[in-house]
């Protein structure tokens, strides 16, 4: 949770549950996850610019790692450390923490501490030091870390007048940057387009203005409609941007949740156990011919570990949740209303404070319920109140009852949610789906 609220630049609240990551394993004595979830805490705070307080975060994370005995762990943390005061020029503590996490470095953890020591290496005048390491980054398989050193390097070289080895890697970083640009897409065709066209109007309103400036009244009108034109120009492609941003963010959206689903359900779990079972069979190959192979594996091991205590946890919380709300009072008072057979089907309405009795009761059990709802799209109180009844279980054409619509009404409503949450036509269940799993 500390990480999601991270990436989502929720920082406070990934603050609030690193620390409470950070007290669960305190109180279980495990050291090594206290030192991860006091490094997010430190992320946390470099991001709200409390520099003091990360920098005291990955002291206490490494003290931890020490403790823990995790070597892999505290090369990590150290290079962290190093890449937080080079950040705040403080160059002497960077570079003390930098030959800490080199004397350290393993191929697991190599791209991410040899770049920091080489950028701080380079700050401080160590320049053969940094060529050294850079050399090494860029030796290795990774197209980020050959993407970086190779721009480095050549300039480097051209520096130093070797045009041969400059004009190498220079041709490297070409070839780097095409593929770092089909990785992460940067080239933005609207904007560039817009420019573009913004100059070639700029450059016709001026020809035409000399051509007609015998008739200002005629020269006035023109430019008039061209600004016009202009701005009409940049709020179409303003609004081509917020409907693709818009597309984008509902894509994502259903992509995020997808892979939530898949994360804590038993499938996920049990691919992880034979992921699990082919690590153990391949570490008992290498343990005593290979070390550092082996530590990767057991890194890898640990992770598919973790993450099935985690979906294990959250498979066992919702089943949890679903039979304490299946069993409260509103749920029963709700069925009561729809087994009714003293009324007919039209009469058969749900109090309005029967609905806020509801509202707080699912949301007491799902925390956030409502607040995920809202963040994915505009909802209105019929289709929050229908996301309420299919919350609890409530099939849908007994909804239909209970809101006096009609089932196709209903159906309507369902399809209409998702295409407004993600972006995309899909059957009433697969919102059903959704509800089910937040």
């Amino acid at each position: 949770m500390g990480y999601i609220f991270l990436y989502q630049g929720l920082y406070y609240k990934g603050l609030k549950a690193f620390r409470h990551s950070y007290l669960y394993n305190k109180k279980i004595e495990n050291k090594k996850s206290q030192a991860y979830s006091l490094c997010g805490m430190a992320y946390c705070y470099q991001r709200v610019k409390n520099e003091s307080q990360a920098a005291e975060c990955f002291e206490q994370a490494l003290n931890l790692s020490k403790e823990a005995n995790d070597s892999l762990l505290e090369t990590d943390i150290l290079a962290q450390i190093a890449k937080h005061y080079y950040k705040q020029s403080e160059y002497g503590k960077a570079l003390m923490y930098a030959n800490r996490a080199l004397s350290r470095v393993n191929r697991i953890n190599a791209r991410a501490v040899l770049v920091i020591v080489a950028k701080i290496y380079d700050k401080v005048g160590r320049t053969d030091e940094a060529v050294d390491l850079y050399e090494k980054v860029y030796d290795l398989d990774n197209v980020y870390a050959k993407y970086g050193a190779s721009k480095w390097l050549g300039h480097y070289y051209l520096r130093k007048n070797d045009l041969i080895r400059a004009a190498y890697f220079f041709d490297k970083y070409e070839t780097y940057s095409d593929s770092v640009r089909n990785i992460i897409k940067t080239k933005d065709v609207a904007r560039i387009d817009a420019v573009y066209n913004y100059t070639e109007k700029e450059k016709e309103n001026i020809r035409l203005k000399y051509e007609l400036a015998e008739n200002r009244y005629i020269v006035y009108i023109f430019v008039f409609m061209c600004i016009s034109l202009i701005f009409a120009f940049f709020a179409f492609i303003s609004h081509l941007k917020k409907k693709r941003m818009s597309e984008r963010i509902k894509y994502e959206n259903e992509t995020k949740y997808l892979k939530e689903k898949y994360e804590q359900s038993s499938a996920f779990v049990d691919e992880n156990k034979r992921k699990i079972e082919s690590l153990n069979v391949r570490l008992a190959r290498v343990v005593d011919c290979n070390e550092s192979l082996a530590a990767e594996l057991k890194a890898s091991r640990e992770q598919l570990e973790n993450q099935n205590r985690i979906a294990n946890m959250q498979i066992a919380n919702r089943e949890l949740s679903q039979s304490k709300l299946a069993n409260s009072d509103i749920c029963r008072k709700i069925r009561a209303v729809l087994n009714d057979n003293t009324c007919e089907r039209c009469d058969k309405k749900i109090p309005k404070d029967y609905w806020l009795m509801l509202d707080a009761e699912v949301n007491r059990h799902y925390a956030g319920f409502k607040d995920r709802l809202t963040e994915l799209c505009k909802i209105s109180e019929y289709e929050y109140r229908l996301c309420l009844l299919l919350k609890i279980g409530v099939r849908p054409a007994d909804i239909s009852i209970l809101t006096n619509k009609e089932r196709n009404s209903v159906s309507s409503a369902r399809k209409r949610l998702y295409k407004k949450a993600f972006g995309k036509d899909a059957e009433p269940k697969m919102w059903d789906e959704f509800i089910q799993s937040l």
